[in-house]
């Protein structure tokens, strides 16, 4: 099968795992067959903070990183590591780091449960009165005394010569849904624990299983009115059509804040902030249009108009009076962020857009009155109501529901970073570790999150994330999934094949999803490639995520293979936007492109050509297609002649939902996205060639929608 491009293996091994089975490591990679030049005590304190130091790469080969870069990522971690010699230090210092905190930060129960806590306490200190209090979001706050030497004994250990014992304390309190405060005081000790009540699951509506959707970036679609880009009209206008046809959801990347200035990076996964939105989207009654003509979206010559025409019509708002007015008060007390973000926008185009190079008190979230113009803050603001309220009649409408996007990060100089630094890795990138698509790996230029800071502030960050996105839509996929339990880090000035994956808290980030899933009534799906774990798999399972199934990576091998089998309840999508469509696949046009790219040899890419060719055959077998058309044939704008009878495989499944980009209604061959070449390739400015009225009425088109709907061949 076709291994996905851009996301490099997800598996770990350890001692025992066999070469290619997809395993975990809690904490470290054991006793693993690694390079003889990583020290044993490197190793250790890595295990210690939650450090991987071995992964399996694309082919199932062990691969290590380098000490240097354990150091470098220890030490972005908070480790106090410089030289080798520091590392034994580093390891004393995490040691009595975790056993001197009386318990841990969080606790994830789930709902209607009792809370129960392992307390970590010196010997000498496990006796006397200990007094609870329980701060319930929703609910009167709870209390209690007891005796710390009644608590049940459930372990001990010797750190550095001082023994701690583990005490059980359990808090007899069903806990409710949501975000709660504990506070355990004895003797002149207190401790604070974040406590999530979860529910058992994410949300899970009737409406979407069984059904179908659509799915392109918004950007692309074509206005109705003749704009040069699509917009909120656009996306009512296609979640009207997909409804008519009976589709459930359409689909988009994420709509998320991105700067207004350049140079432009339009990718939709970069964004300024993943807690506002992206005004480029909202509509401007009556604001000149920029023309709509050409098949690539013009960004530069876009953003400065509307730069333009949103400036005037905020300032019309703000003079009548609109700051009034209920609906925007509303949003205001909803939204308390939102003149934050103004101010940081408006900075910003005084100082230049990266943070890092403001003055200070700019650079450290206190930007003087001075430095601002008053009235870009407005503009903000302003944009920020009215895409809020756009969003909110596009949800209230009839149609096809919202399927959004929850990207795996923000941009370094953004927002999110600047106004909450401390909470992410800013000497670090998340990425992805090479693969035969990608030979030197990946560096995404995001700065992941910080494992141990996202516990100390209890998910705030990442749950406001998460609320943003889930707020008007029926579905989210949360990007690269495998961010639940690890991310791939490359240290600052590093290659990606010097990176390292860092180990997340699993079970309480899926149990915030599960409560933002379910408060929002909005289901979630993971995006999985096929190389994500087992083990993300059985918790998504197990808390009713859904998962991804793709086409594009499940093609037969051999001329006599079924498709691979669509897991129940999955997502199953013909392509992604970082995949050449189905027609382009036939067409070997993502071949073409990694052989002119020196990533394939011509041998390798004429391989490669006649397994494709034999792929399709065993498409056209497997699906009843009565067209074989062979790899370099017709390349007619019209859908490729094998997707009516695949969608009708995939309607005969397990699949919860299928999937279809318009790219592949179109007839479309090139991707909306190629990773790795944003200079070369015309990367998410794409449009449709066509508006969706136009695209639908082509025999091929109705024969692809009628296999949606379920109609027989």
């Amino acid at each position: 099968m076709l291994r996905p491009p851009g996301r490099g293996n997800d598996t770990t091994i350890d001692g025992s795992a066999r070469p290619g089975s997809p395993t975990r490591s809690e904490g470290g990679i054991g006793s693993i067959k690694m390079s003889k030049e990583m020290p044993r005590i490197a190793r250790a304190t890595a295990a210690l903070y939650g450090v991987e130091t071995g992964w399996l790469d694309a082919d199932g080969q062990p691969q290590a990183a380098s000490e240097t870069t354990v150091r470098l990522v220890l030490r972005e971690l908070g480790a106090p590591v410089t030289e080798t010699s520091d590392l034994s230090d580093a390891a004393r210092f995490r040691r009595a780091s975790l056993w001197r905190r009386i318990c841990p930060p969080v606790r994830a129960v789930r709902q209607d449960e009792r809370l129960v806590l392992p307390l970590r306490l010196p010997a000498g200190m496990a006796v006397g009165r200990l007094a609870w209090w329980l701060g319930l979001e929703d609910h009167p706050a709870s209390n209690g005394e007891l005796r710390l030497e009644t608590l049940p004994l459930i372990g001990g250990r010797s750190v550095d010569g001082e023994r701690f014992e583990i005490r059980r304390l359990e808090i007899p309190v069903a806990i409710p849904a949501g975000y709660h405060r504990l506070v355990i005081r004895f003797g002149a000790v207190q401790t604070r624990v974040h406590v999530i009540g979860t529910p058992a699951s994410a949300f899970r509506g009737g409406r979407i299983e069984g059904s179908w959707g659509l799915f392109h970036p918004l950007y692309g679609l074509r206005d109705p009115e003749g704009g040069s880009i699509g917009s909120m009209r656009s996306l009512a206008a296609a979640l009207a059509w997909t409804g008519r046809q009976g589709g459930a959801v359409f689909g988009t990347t994420p709509l998320l804040a991105a700067f207004d200035d350049s140079p432009v990076d339009p990718s939709p996964y970069a964004p300024v902030s993943r807690l506002f939105w992206n005004d480029l989207y909202v509509d401007l009654d009556g604001a000149p249009a920029v023309s709509g003509n050409g098949d690539l979206v013009r960004y530069e010559e876009l953003l400065t108009a509307r730069k333009v025409a949103l400036a005037e019509q905020a300032e019309g708002f703000f003079r009548r009076g609109g700051i009034a007015t209920s609906d925007f008060q509303q949003f205001l007390r909803r939204m308390p962020e939102v003149s934050v973000y103004g101010r940081f926008r408006a900075a910003g185009e005084v100082r230049g857009r990266d943070w890092n190079r403001w003055p200070e008190p700019a650079r450290t979230g206190r930007i003087p009155e001075a430095e601002i113009d008053p009235r870009v803050v407005q503009r903000h603001i302003y944009a920020q109501w009215l895409a809020d309220r756009q969003l909110a009649r596009l949800a209230a409408g009839a149609g096809a529901g919202l399927y959004f996007d929850v990207p795996l990060g923000t941009r370094p100089d953004g927002y999110d970073v600047w106004s909450r630094p401390d909470l992410f890795a800013q000497g670090a990138s998340a990425g992805a570790p090479p693969d035969a698509y990608h030979p030197n790996g990946q560096v995404w230029g995001l700065p992941p999150l910080h494992p141990q800071r996202m516990r100390e502030e209890g998910y705030t960050y990442f749950a406001a994330a998460l609320r943003h996105t889930m707020r008007y839509a029926e579905l989210v996929r949360i990007d690269h999934v495998m961010q639940i339990q690890r991310v791939f880090w490359v240290p600052a000035g590093c290659s990606p094949k010097d990176g390292v994956y860092v180990n997340y808290p699993a079970e309480e980030l899926v149990a915030v999803i599960a409560l933002e899933s379910q408060r929002a009534h909005c289901e979630v799906v993971g995006e999985d490639l096929g190389t994500v774990p087992e083990t993300v798999r059985e918790r998504m399972d197990s808390r009713g995520i859904r998962r991804t199934w793709v086409l594009g990576f499940s093609l037969p091998t051999g001329s006599e293979e079924p498709l691979d089998e669509v897991p129940a309840g999955a997502v199953a999508a013909i392509g992604t936007h970082d995949m050449v469509p189905l027609r382009g696949l036939r067409d070997g046009v993502d071949i073409d492109d990694r052989e002119e790219r020196g990533l394939l040899q011509a041998d390798e890419a004429t391989r490669l050509r006649a397994q494709r060719s034999c792929q399709f055959r065993a498409l056209a077998r497997t699906s009843g297609a009565t067209q074989d058309v062979e790899v370099g044939g017709d390349r007619s704008a019209v859908p490729d002649p094998a997707l009516p009878g695949v969608i009708r495989i995939l309607r005969r499944g397990r699949a919860g939902l299928i999937l279809l980009p318009l790219d592949d209604l179109a007839g479309q061959t090139q991707p909306q996205n190629v990773p790795g070449t944003s200079s070369t390739h015309p990367n998410w400015r794409r449009r449709l060639p066509a508006d969706l009225e136009s695209l639908g009425t082509s025999p091929e088109a109705e024969a692809v929608l009628d296999a949606m709907r379920g109609g027989a061949p």
